[in-house]
């Protein structure tokens, strides 16, 4: 899992990966 842009509108950590 690499940093990518959630709907959140932000990016989130590769162990935070929903």
């Amino acid at each position: 899992p690499i940093f990518t842009a959630k709907s959140r509108g932000q990016a989130v950590n590769p162990g935070a990966l929903q």
